[in-house]
């Protein structure tokens, strides 16, 4: 730079030119300590009494003058002489900063990792490598080391997988940073417990969709735990209904064992209804949630015996008649061996020359097995002697029940010789169709 002055005498005056040339140096250099990147060697006889907060400003003031300006820049270093002060003056060191701990999904249970997460930051843009503790309830059992040199302002994580933590713990960690030069300090995390997990259920039998003629079937499921707690178990079986079926849920609570006998179903897939059923896991400390539900569809079984299945008059005289209600002969047995209510029809085929069915010398009643009453409805069975057919169009039991004690009914046969029949052995046919009552 030039400076030029001119006297009034039109000449130049070398010293005063030289003053000015100093004093604007002087306010040049203390206005300069306010830039970007400023760095001065000044030796002048006075402190810096100007703004040094620059971005990145350096000042080597020289010994036995102490800076009175402001100089608390962002990533400021100064270095003082004897009478300088820099207790205020910030580090060049590494910086860890937003540390955190969590687990991956969030829920910080256990079989979830662990993973320590902060910024790094270096003052001089150096590249990092990173030194990482992990504690378990505060005491150091894992350190580890990552020499991957980071550049500043880096996103780190660090892992710890689940199978080093357990239910109950609390875990934290600390990160420190090194630039090649110097150690950051180290930073540490809050602490972090690990949650119980939930139990969980597999269903297993009977599969989902599967047909069943059990009206009391048994129900099979495997439970879970992944921190090994003892399990009970919550069982639920619903009606999902097609017809005019009711039927009401069967809720079962804190089952000890992995499986279940429902009581009776009454509806029927027959009648499009079917069963949807799952269960539920307890550890003590959760409940775990519902299986996906499994269907399961309860068919009817319709499968019929006759216990007696003949009677035999024997020798009957001339326009005589005889009939089982003494027991003498024993009258036809019929029994229901499937699963639910039954309708019988009854036919037969002619049993005399002269009297073809249906005829009043051939005819048939419902009545109760001594031992088994109430096994049907008597309202709407054929209780009454009524006329044989040789056709199955004629309901004679109605509801004949499915359950052991009560499942069997009698029915009783009246004969009787009619005018002009032949003197001959005579025989009968009878035929039993049941059908589905419910």
């Amino acid at each position: 730079m030039k400076i030029f002055y001119e006297s009034k005498s039109g000449k130049m005056n070398p010293e005063i030119s030289l003053l000015i040339l100093i004093l604007l140096i002087t306010s040049v250099a203390a206005l300069q300590g306010v830039s970007s990147n400023y760095t001065s060697d000044s030796k002048l006889d006075f402190g810096a009494t100007d703004n040094s907060s620059s971005t990145s400003y350096s000042n080597r003031f020289i010994e036995g003058f102490e800076p009175v300006g402001n100089y608390l820049s962002e990533l400021y270093a100064g270095r003082f002489g004897a009478l300088g002060d820099s207790s205020n003056v910030s580090t060049t060191d590494p910086v860890i900063v937003n540390i955190l701990i969590n687990s991956t999904d969030g829920t910080n249970r256990t079989q979830q990792d662990l993973h320590c997460s902060a910024t790094l930051l270096d003052a001089n843009g150096d590249s990092m490598n990173v030194s990482v503790n992990w504690y378990n309830n505060s005491v150091e059992v894992l350190s580890q080391e990552y020499n991957n040199n980071y550049p500043t302002a880096s996103k780190f994580v660090a892992d710890l997988y689940f199978g080093n933590t357990s239910k109950g713990q609390n875990w934290s960690c600390a990160i420190r940073a090194f630039d090649g030069d110097a150690y950051g300090s180290w930073v540490y995390s809050e602490g972090l417990t690990i949650e119980n997990t939930p139990p969980t259920i597999t269903l297993t039998a009977p599969s989902s969709g599967s047909l069943t003629t059990n009206r009391t079937p048994s129900f099979n499921w495997t439970g879970g735990d992944v921190d090994n707690d003892t399990l009970t178990y919550d069982f639920n079986i619903s009606l999902v209904p097609a017809s005019l079926c009711m039927d009401s849920n069967q809720f079962v609570e804190d089952i000890s064992v992995n499986r279940y006998t429902s009581s009776v179903l009454n509806c029927f897939f027959d009648n499009g209804d079917y069963y949807i059923w799952s269960v539920r896991a307890k550890d003590g400390y959760s409940t775990g949630e519902w299986a996906d539900y499994f269907a399961i569809n309860l068919s009817a079984l319709i499968d019929i015996s006759v216990p007696v299945d003949s009677v035999t008059f024997g020798t009957i005289p001339y326009l005589g008649s005889n009939n089982t209600t003494n027991n003498s002969p024993p009258p036809f047995i019929i029994q229901n061996n499937g699963n639910s209510f039954i309708n019988l029809n009854i036919s037969a085929t002619s049993l005399w020359e002269k009297a073809s069915n249906p005829t009043d010398y051939y005819k048939l009643k419902i009545d109760n097995v001594s031992s088994e009453k109430g096994a049907f409805n008597w309202t709407g069975s054929n209780i009454n002697w009524i006329n044989v057919s040789t056709t199955n169009n004629t309901l004679f039991i109605n509801k004949l029940n499915y359950l052991d004690s009560i499942d069997s009914a009698e029915v009783d046969v009246y004969v009787e010789v009619p005018v002009n029949e032949t003197p001959t052995a005579k025989t009968s046919t009878v035929t039993f169709v049941s059908s589905f009552a419910e």
